[in-house]
């Protein structure tokens, strides 16, 4: 890796001076993203969402079953996305990580657009080839810069593998935990980043587990309360994670901007000043993405 690329931290047009990173941060989403290998047979009866289009007939049910929906899970259209982040820019924020996983290092072929970050999916219980993924990425750390227990025992083996905990990021909390589990202030008294990721998405019933309940936005902002009274105002990050098509503007959903115009102003009806608001949208997440030479 280039000294010139470990001091910037990586956008698509390339190195970017930390200072530069000005505004809201959404650390973690997808922009043109082909999830169709995520798809979930439909309840008996509802087959024909298999090859459903998107309009206002069908909302409802996608918005229950959004995972079974193949057009639901493809977002390819370069000049519809480029109209959501346009939105997302006037509503005043600043950047997107978009959490690819092709061209970390040399970018994506003949494009000249390199991705600044990298995401770790893993399942329960960890299979042997995640651990494998895992304890490289803690190598590849410090050259880049859905069960309770698995946020743990991924920290035990970044953490035995030599990775820096302070600089790792643990997504989807609201999902893993349950609103009040005194496990969520267990895991960041480890030191990592807890990501609030899911908010937007006010679906109980969670396809992928159906013994999983998702909280609804006000119970994901009590969830960033705890932390903040806890002490852990410097860890927190909040974030979307936009992966189906029927979650964008156009198509009636909450798009890249609902933090900003509808979660803000409820956490500022809680309590939460906007210091504070602005270290969990600013502040962390560019610390988060700094590399660990200009930290």
């Amino acid at each position: 890796m280039s000294s010139a690329m470990s001091h910037c931290i990586q956008t698509v047009l390339g190195g970017v001076e930390v200072h530069q990173l000005t505004g809201p941060i959404l650390p973690h989403e997808h922009i043109v993203v082909d999830f169709s290998r995520g798809i979930v047979a439909p309840p008996r009866g509802l087959e024909w969402l298999i090859q459903a289009r998107l309009n206002l007939g069908n909302l409802g049910k996608i918005r229950q079953y959004p995972y079974s929906v193949q057009r639901n899970l493809v977002m390819d259209d370069v000049q519809e996305m480029a109209s959501e982040l346009e939105m997302f820019r006037a509503a005043g924020g600043a950047t997107i990580c978009e959490l690819s996983c092709v061209g970390v290092s040399v970018g994506v072929e003949g494009t000249g657009v390199r991705c600044g970050a990298a995401y770790i999916g893993c399942s329960w219980p960890l299979h042997p080839t995640e651990e494998k993924a895992l304890r490289a990425a803690s190598a590849l750390q410090r050259t880049l810069g859905r069960h309770e227990q698995c946020p743990f025992q991924i920290l035990d083996i970044l953490e035995s593998s030599g990775a820096d905990i302070t600089r790792v990021c643990i997504t989807h909390n609201d999902r893993t935990f349950p609103p009040q589990s005194p496990r969520l202030l267990d895991l960041v008294s480890r030191g990592c980043y807890l990501n609030i990721s899911l908010f937007g998405k006010e679906c109980s019933h969670y396809q992928y587990d159906s013994s999983a309940d998702m909280p609804s936005d006000a119970q994901r902002i009590e969830m960033v309360k705890r932390l903040l009274d806890a002490g852990h105002r410097d860890r927190i990050l909040v974030s979307h994670d936009v992966v189906c098509r029927h979650e964008l503007r156009r198509y009636g959903g909450h798009g890249y901007t609902h933090l900003l115009e509808h979660v803000v102003p409820k956490m500022m009806d809680r309590g939460i000043d906007q210091g504070t608001i602005a270290s969990i949208t600013t502040n962390n997440p560019r610390h988060w993405l700094t590399p660990l030479s200009v930290s």
